[in-house]
């Protein structure tokens, strides 16, 4: 039986770049722990090579995740989606193309890791600084 991809969404701008990928990577394992594919935006060529990303734009990167959000089953916001514009361009698209979020429960479940995860991390950085 095939996997499920699960598109993670989340807000990238403004962020520390070692804090959003360490939150979308944590989010893939959670994901992948329920049983699906995890799709995981930091990993496409534009996020890895910052140039790429540069050389493309805010626009041209945003229509290429919307592309790979397109191939994907579901979405998962990640806590705090709605202060990102390009999340929030991500959930309506998956709204208008009918792509379903993940299952309530599990959606909970993984908020709930999530937020955990997102404070302690935000503890961390207030700590090192």
């Amino acid at each position: 039986m095939k996997k499920e991809r699960v598109y993670i969404s989340g807000r990238m701008s403004g962020e520390e770049r070692s804090c959003y990928l360490a939150r979308f990577a944590r989010a893939a394992e959670l994901l992948e722990t329920a049983g699906y594919k995890a799709v995981n935006p930091t990993k496409f060529l534009p996020c890895r090579w910052l140039w790429v990303s540069r050389l493309m734009g805010y626009t041209l990167t945003l229509l290429y995740d919307l592309w790979r959000l397109s191939h994907c089953d579901r979405v998962y916001l990640i806590p705090g989606w709605m202060e990102s514009r390009g999340a929030c361009v991500e959930s309506f698209y998956a709204y208008k193309m009918r792509i379903k979020r993940i299952p309530q429960d599990l959606k909970d479940e993984i908020d709930k890791r999530m937020e955990k995860f997102i404070i302690k991390q935000e503890k961390y950085e207030k700590e090192k600084v």
